[in-house]
């Protein structure tokens, strides 16, 4: 285990108006990890799904998917696939070193004038570009300037930031008037996806609330550069969208699984389930005392 990572904490805290500096860290340390497990998970599912369709001509269950094994070729299949979005995601964070398209200059140029000029110049004249596109090429064009840095409208982001959906106790407290969006209908619609409009009014809620969680954390970035596991820079739009996505496949990501341990000179894995368990009874400790207090 390094020591000088930022370690998970099973007690924590992942309300986005609690969520410490250290925790927020070390979610995102596990933002490859996340990546790789759902990406896997995901294209793994279609590629037997799609070959079992073929063979009975008809959709498999599920359960009938998880059970079935891929051939050789369907392994190389995977693995291309997982690597090319790999490859992809990679491009998507570092575009700003190479970002010369049109689409990318004009987002850059009218970023001064956020949110709703700098869309307006994105929706109207491009067909077919909505508000959650035109944030994703808002996103690319002004991540070189930290001022400015406009977030990306991700269902991740819009369920943690301002439906307050995260894993964990009191996920409903500490509402405000800008956590009523998504009352009056349920947070997802039956096939699993996102109950949301994609819309200006949701997108300036998410980037109101991104930018407060940024301002919050980078308050006290000061204060913990020098301490082991910190982070040596300000916290990006891209990384509150990087945690948000850990948090949305807390499960996938590895953060409450153990690590190898070297306490006596001598790798021991711990039982995976031990601080799954762990973090299971802080919170139930943590809803006891929040009902004492109501």
């Amino acid at each position: 285990m390094d020591k000088d990572q930022p370690q998970p904490d099973a007690s924590a805290d992942f309300h986005p108006d609690h969520v410490t500096r250290a925790t927020f860290q070390a979610l995102l340390t596990r933002y490859p990890a996340t990546v790789e497990a759902v990406t896997r998970r995901k294209v793994t599912d279609r590629v037997l799904q799609a070959s079992i369709r073929g063979k009975r001509g008809k959709r498999v269950p599920p359960a009938q998917v998880q059970n079935a094994e891929l051939d050789a070729e369907q392994k190389k299949q995977v693995e291309a696939e997982v690597q090319a979005y790999r490859e992809l995601d990679a491009l998507r964070y570092e575009a700003h070193t190479t970002t010369t398209s049109a689409a990318g200059e004009e987002a850059e140029a009218g970023a001064a004038a956020f949110p709703k000029t700098s869309l307006d110049a994105l929706v109207k004249p491009l067909r077919g570009v909505g508000v959650a596109t035109a944030s994703l090429l808002l996103s690319v064009g002004t991540i070189r300037d930290p001022e400015h840095e406009a977030p990306f409208y991700s269902d991740d982001s819009y369920l943690w930031l301002c439906l307050k959906t995260f894993p964990g106790l009191g996920q409903e407290s500490g509402q405000t008037d800008s956590d009523k969006v998504g009352k009056k209908a349920s947070k997802f619609k039956r096939n699993g996806e996102i109950n949301v409009k994609y819309d200006l009014a949701e997108y300036r809620a998410l980037w109101t609330a991104v930018n407060a969680l940024r301002a919050r954390l980078n308050e006290t970035e000061t204060k913990t550069e020098t301490e082991p596991g910190s982070s040596s820079g300000k916290v990006s739009c891209a990384d509150v969208e990087k945690v948000a996505f850990v948090l949305r496949h807390l499960d996938s990501s590895g953060y409450l699984e153990p690590d190898l341990v070297d306490h006596d000179s001598q790798g021991v894995k711990a039982n995976p389930g031990s601080k799954r368990k762990r973090f299971d009874e802080a919170e139930k400790t943590r809803g006891r005392k929040s009902k004492k207090q109501t």
